[in-house]
């Protein structure tokens, strides 16, 4: 590969160094202030062409030594094939939702579009789901990258045995994603998911090429930390002085003739600016299903380039992270010492208007980024999935202490272990981590530290098999802080640093058998 860069003078913290920490309803002209509090309109970019070169501030860079660092452009150079495809998800096809009818669906045997607090009236036009994959041939070996704009699909080894049987790309040889749509229905009819599998899939397969990869590191503040303590413990507050990361991490696949094909990207959040909004009371006729910025920042960087190019958003670390613009406003307010927690709704036109603006700052960054990325040729694919036992909390003694704001962490009994994969997907010196569970930013952040590859990334709801639900897994900051995070946890104290321990391990092992 082709490795020209351009310094990224960003670290792994952030600009400049280390970044650490009653209901009511605004109008559309109250939300022009609100929006610029909230952070609307700050994007910027930088970026980095080619896989084997590293940013000199450091950016999403591992510390592999220079004396032992691969230089990929020295291999022999392997031929890479691509196609992608993408497809609507056409609930209404198969689960009526007009006008709001919630037993509509139970009439035809498919489950409802039911979320906890209410139900989904429609899909809001220009706003379905959609299954996306990138199919990739290297030298015989194929392999499949595909996301479902979901939130938290249930039936991954079904989905992955029809990627197969169409594709011919073996289920351990596929990387199944969701970015964790919060405004999509939790029960989604599994016809329309094969429909959209199918189609997807017969994209991919039609738009087959030659092809180059290259690899860029941008900058995004979509994202902000969600952590901050109040007189009644640690909410769910934006934090900007919280630990947080704005690295962007692109890989762009391109025909030979230079015209992209697929446009991958990485940003530490869930898709979930308009999460309990659409759930909300304050207008239940307003409840439609999105995509949310995941699906509408997608169509932004396609619309772009146009042609067939396929674009996906990728979920990274998101246990500790959320939007830096969202429609559910939760912030605090007292003297200090007594400081209060308190959340709000934007109205539904200004919510809407939210997530156009944050979905076009996003798409803006990815395709500056994109644009900056000089590609070459592929000299290595490698793709690695380990299972793992951990210690599992009983979450019933959480509170049993004196003091129900700190936590008890006791190991279950009846069952004290859970099991869950770590995988890692290599492109010459990009390497890409994915885990099941919702990561803190520091997991990221010490898999940067240690991992030899020179560019990493995170990404959580990565599902090898069964389903997509895992909950959370704090670092020992957030067990510390006996927040939200620490409350839907189904693991022990440790087993975030521990997992960290098992991806290093693998990447260390990946990385070493390219040196072989």
């Amino acid at each position: 590969m082709d490795c020209k860069s351009q310094a990224l003078d960003v670290d792994a913290n952030g600009i400049g160094g280390e970044v650490r920490s009653n209901e009511r309803t605004l109008s559309r002209r109250g939300f022009a202030k609100a929006a610029l509090l909230a952070g609307i309109g700050m994007a910027g970019t930088a970026a980095l062409g080619g896989c084997a070169s590293r940013a000199e501030s450091g950016g999403g860079s591992g510390k592999a030594e220079q004396s032992t660092a691969i230089d990929f452009a020295k291999l022999e150079a392997g031929l890479l094939r691509v196609g992608a495809g993408h497809a609507a998800i056409k609930l209404d096809e198969y689960c009526p939702i007009d006008e709001g009818n919630t037993q509509a669906g139970q009439a035809k045997g498919t489950p409802d579009f039911v979320h906890s607090e209410g139900y989904y009236t429609n899909v809001h036009e220009g706003h379905d789901l959609r299954f996306s994959i990138v199919l990739l041939e290297f030298n015989g070996e194929k392999y499949a990258i595909s996301s479902i704009e979901h939130v938290n699909p249930v039936n991954i080894d079904d989905d992955k045995k029809l990627i197969e049987s169409l594709t011919g790309v073996s289920a351990d040889k596929q990387w199944y994603h969701n970015p964790h749509v919060l405004s999509a229905p939790h029960d989604i009819n599994q016809d329309a998911i094969n429909n959209a599998i199918e189609e997807a899939c017969k994209a991919a397969l039609a738009g087959m090429k030659d092809a180059k990869f290259g690899f860029g590191e941008g900058v995004t503040y979509a994202n902000t930390n969600r952590c901050y303590e109040t007189a009644d413990g640690w909410n769910q507050v934006s934090n900007d002085n919280g630990n947080t990361d704005h690295v962007l991490p692109v890989l762009r696949f391109e025909g030979t003739d230079g015209k992209p094909i697929a446009i991958l990207y990485t940003v530490n959040m869930a898709s979930g600016t308009l999460e309990n909004q659409m759930n909300s009371e304050i207008d239940p006729t307003g409840r439609q299903i999105t995509c949310d910025i995941a699906g509408l920042s997608e169509r932004f960087v396609e619309e772009y380039y146009g042609g067939d190019t396929v674009a996906i958003y990728f979920a990274g670390c998101t246990g500790d992270q959320w939007g830096s613009v969202r429609a559910e406003y939760n912030y605090v307010a007292g003297s200090k010492g007594g400081l209060e927690y308190k959340k709000g709704f934007f109205d539904n036109e200004a919510a809407w208007l939210m997530l156009d603006v944050a979905s076009s700052r996003l798409g803006v960054s990815v395709v500056d980024t994109a644009n900056a990325i000089s590609c070459g040729d592929v000299h290595v694919v490698s793709y690695s999935n380990e299972k793992f036992e951990y210690k599992q909390l009983d979450k019933d003694k959480l509170k049993s202490g004196p003091d129900p704001k700190v936590f008890q962490y006791v190991q279950s009994e009846s069952k004290p272990t859970c099991t869950t994969d770590v995988s890692v997907f290599a492109i010459d010196d990009v390497a890409i981590t994915g885990v099941k569970p919702e990561m803190n930013i520091q997991s990221l952040k010490d898999i940067r530290a240690d991992s030899p590859y020179a560019h990493n990334i995170m990404q959580n709801w990565v599902s090898f098999d069964g389903d997509s639900v895992q909950g959370y897994l704090p670092d020992q900051e957030g067990f510390d802080q006996s927040g939200k995070q620490a409350s839907k946890t189904n693991f022990m104290p440790g087993s975030a640093e521990e997992m960290v321990g098992h991806a290093i391990d693998m990447l260390k092992e990946s990385y070493s058998a390219i040196k072989k």
